[in-house]
């Protein structure tokens, strides 16, 4: 077996993005989701027509 296998301290790691700004857009983009989330189901339970016809409006316009 060869002592020089590609594993260690100096391998390149190519594909993957780790850092700070790939952290930062998942956890805004979870944020707006949530948000996203939150403001549709306050309107729709809002709402006086809560019924099939009234959560398929939301999506007819």
């Amino acid at each position: 077996m060869s002592a020089k296998n590609g594993i260690g301290p100096k391998r390149l790691v190519v594909g993957a993005h780790y850092g700070l700004r790939d952290w930062m857009a998942q956890r805004a983009t979870a944020v707006i989701m949530a948000v996203y989330t939150v403001i549709l189901l306050a309107w729709f339970f809002g709402a006086q027509d809560f019924s099939y016809d009234g959560w398929a409006s939301i999506f007819a316009t």
